[in-house]
């Protein structure tokens, strides 16, 4: 593998020294040498050019080495350019450690001996060829594992849409032979197979929604939507859920909030649902709230609060900062007592970010969890009024 000339900057005021340098590198075929008397000088030979290493003279006309060195360190683009310090004057051990303070990689006491430039400067580059070589290789392996996760992703689309429309089919047929007239064990029968069905539907359309963030592919829909209208209907399907668990189920939206929004409900529909079923799932005692607040406003555009409240068993505290990762769930008996992926709120998250907003959560053990959501959305021009 071919590799960029090494490419070294001789900074020092003594045009005698840069000629002597330049002479003792010239045998390197691999370098390519500039020069600078000033340290002003050297800064715009760097601006113009990146350099793998810097040979630094401490007594300098304008600015000395040190404070060269400082400037170079404390920008992004110049931090990590090798220093070797050189010189005649500043050899006490106090000034060889300041330069390595300041991030030299080597001091060097003039006069220079010239095997020992050579040396020095073979070692540094052999070790750039191998970090370059070792840059390429990262790279190539890089490209090649996003192609292959591209590539996963499309096939967990594929499959997932593949599965979803039969499955949708078996799902219809067995609602149409539930209308027709069966026998009690029949019923039953029905009633497990649109049950599974489902509970399959779910995953699949997890599946489906995980592959398509994961390749980029999802895009927000902005529409005008009611913000009364869309938390009720969201909230409606869970009430026979936590009726049948003895749980109250209720949600508050304050009035100072106006009604008709703008923004992608579909998506903030699929948060709410992931996080109100968590919630149910996850409690057995108690109520499951959902309250939304205003929590700032300018002009047209303002910032919601959504908060999902529960008295369920709660997270671990050693769990609380990995509930958001996928295929993750708060504790290894999750997935066998209460079913599902472990994709919901990575979902969640996921969406929440491309929507330009935040979730996070706040839990004890045993004592319930707050999930927090925080999304901007515009208000409609038409429909400025606070509900009512």
């Amino acid at each position: 593998m071919t590799y960029e000339r090494y490419k070294i900057l001789i900074v020092d005021d003594n045009e005698g020294n840069i000629v002597v340098l330049k002479e003792i590198l010239g045998q390197l075929k691999q370098c390519e040498i500039t020069s600078a008397t000033t340290g002003n000088e050297a800064l715009k030979q760097i601006l113009k050019k990146e350099f793998n290493l810097v040979i630094l003279d401490i007594k300098l006309p304008d600015i000395d080495g040190y404070d060269l060195a400082r400037v170079l360190k404390s920008h992004k683009r110049t931090i990590d350019i090798p220093i070797i310090f050189c010189s005649a004057i500043f050899t006490a051990e106090e000034w060889i450690r300041k330069g390595f303070e300041l991030g030299a990689i080597d001091y060097l006491i003039k006069p220079i001996k010239e095997e020992q430039l050579i040396n020095k400067i073979q070692f540094y580059l052999t070790l750039h060829e191998k970090q370059t070589g070792l840059m390429h290789e990262l790279m190539h392996t890089n490209k090649a594992l996003e192609k292959q996760n591209r590539a996963k992703s499309e096939f967990l689309a594929n499959m997932s849409h593949e599965i979803r429309t039969p499955m949708n089919g078996v799902l219809g047929m067995a609602q149409l032979l539930q209308l027709t007239e069966l026998s009690d064990e029949q019923k039953d029968f029905v009633k497990i197979l649109i049950s599974s069905g489902k509970s399959l539907l779910k995953i699949i359309n997890d599946i489906l929604d995980y592959s398509k963030l994961e390749a980029g592919k999802v895009e927000l829909d902005a529409i005008e939507f009611s913000l009364k209208e869309l938390v009720r209907e969201t909230v409606i399907p869970f009430l026979i859920e936590a009726e049948k668990k003895n749980l109250q189920l209720v949600y508050n939206i304050r009035g100072e909030i106006p009604d008709r929004l703008i923004g992608d409900s579909y998506r903030l529909v699929q948060i709410l649902n992931n996080l109100l079923s968590n919630a149910l799932k996850f409690t057995h005692v108690g109520s499951v709230q959902l309250d939304v607040s205003l929590l700032r406003s300018q002009e047209s555009k303002l910032l919601l609060q959504f908060v999902v409240r529960d008295t369920g068993i709660g997270i671990p505290a050693n769990k609380v900062t990995i509930v958001f990762e996928k295929f993750t769930q708060g504790d290894s008996s999750t997935t066998k007592n209460f079913g599902g992926t472990g994709l919901g709120l990575a979902i969640s998250k996921s969406l929440v970010a491309i929507m330009a907003g935040t979730i996070r959560v706040e839990s004890q053990e045993n004592s319930g969890s707050s999930f927090i959501l925080e999304i901007p959305f515009k208000i409609s021009s038409e429909h400025q009024h606070p509900l009512v």
